[in-house]
């Protein structure tokens, strides 16, 4: 996962934003249950779960685009994201590039603001805008129509969160991400009547596709990503890499054996002593070890060492793990996938491992 490029949260507060008559942008301090947005004659209640900062195109030389997310709510189906951007004042930009371009397998057209998705960074899944009937259920790009120092709102809606999901990450793009946003309940009040799929902060929400529209949706589920979660240990040795319902390790051979040997190093103790933890706290199933050595040497020679040692892991795991109903299985692949290039010493480093892959919470 990313970390947020420039944002900025508040948990559980809003921040007072106030909209002069020119229509200029002022953050004040933040308040502990709500705020309002002042406009010339009315006031709306307007909450921030996180404000951020990005340069379009990621070049300081472009326009900086600020922002703020509102807030995620569940709606019947479906989940939408209510937030606001606007150009820094004096900045010259046009809008059609406040959101990176849609890809050509995309299902988006070149107006719409698509990239705005949400993280559940527990259950590891990203959820894009919907399309129906061939439009994207999110703002325009050309109706964020509005002059420098305002803030404009915008909605896209997403595919329908699982229950139990309380908080999520929202995604901008240009490597801009709001974590730690509240999930809530119902679309917010009151709606724009100005027709446009935006609004003037403080003028009210954007109107939403009424529910027939997000009934339309033919495959909900072609806007759902698993994503992957890697995380390696400081010396290289240890790569996690857990994607929703699986885990997936990866150990250096390098620190497990010693050159074309199979017996376990005493360094090896430890690395194995941590995977074994985290199966018996939450693996499931079948726990598969698999041996790969580099091409370097005889490609029999090599199947056998990888065999040898993937044994030698299970039988340094095996026994450490508690949890009953569990079984073990080793195999040896030798050369066999590769995740490098074998023609460079580092390549061939990353090729000799010894993976461990087990389920966690029972999902295949």
């Amino acid at each position: 996962m990313r970390a947020p490029r420039s944002s900025h949260r508040w948990p559980a507060v809003v921040v007072a934003l106030a909209l002069a008559a020119g229509g200029v942008l002022g953050l004040l301090v933040p308040r502990p249950v709500h705020a309002s947005a002042a406009t010339t004659g009315a006031t709306t209640e307007v909450p921030v779960a996180g404000t951020f900062s990005y340069h379009v195109n990621q070049d300081a030389q472009e326009p900086l685009v600020r922002g703020a997310v509102h807030a995620v709510r569940r709606l019947t189906g479906a989940t939408v994201v209510y937030y606001s951007l606007g150009f820094a004042s004096g900045d010259k930009a046009t809008w059609f590039g406040i959101m990176p371009p849609a890809g050509l397998a995309d299902d988006y057209g070149p107006y719409d603001v698509s990239k705005v998705a949400v993280v559940d960074t527990t259950g590891l899944t990203y959820y894009q805008p919907l399309v129906a009937n061939g439009h994207c259920l999110c703002s325009q790009t050309v109706d964020f129509t509005a002059p420098a120092g305002t803030l404009v709102t915008g909605f896209a809606v997403l595919p329908e969160l699982p229950a139990g999901v309380d908080t999520v990450s929202v995604d901008f793009g240009y490597g801009t991400q709001v974590d730690a946003v509240p999930v809530g309940a119902g679309a917010l009040t009151p709606q724009s009547t100005a027709g446009r799929s935006t609004a003037r902060l403080g003028s009210g929400w954007p109107a939403l596709p009424d529910a027939a529209t997000i009934a339309a949706v033919k495959d909900p589920k072609r806007y759902v990503r698993s994503l992957v979660r890697s995380i390696a240990d400081t010396d290289r040795t240890v790569t996690t890499k857990e994607r929703p319902g699986r885990v997936e390790v990866d150990l250096a051979a390098d620190v497990l054996f010693a050159v074309d040997e199979s017996l376990l190093s005493p360094a090896a103790q430890a690395k194995l002593a941590q995977v074994a933890a985290d199966i018996t706290r939450r693996g499931t199933g079948v726990v598969t070890i698999t041996g790969y050595t580099d091409a370097t040497g005889d490609t029999a020679h090599n199947q056998t060492l990888s065999q040898a040692r993937a044994r030698s892991v299970l039988a340094g795991v095996k026994p450490r793990v508690t949890k009953a109903g569990l079984s073990f299985t080793a195999a040896g692949k030798g050369e066999a996938q590769p995740v490098a290039d074998n023609g460079s010493a580092e390549g061939r480093r990353l090729n000799r491992r010894v993976t461990i892959s087990y389920r966690v919470g029972g999902t295949p």
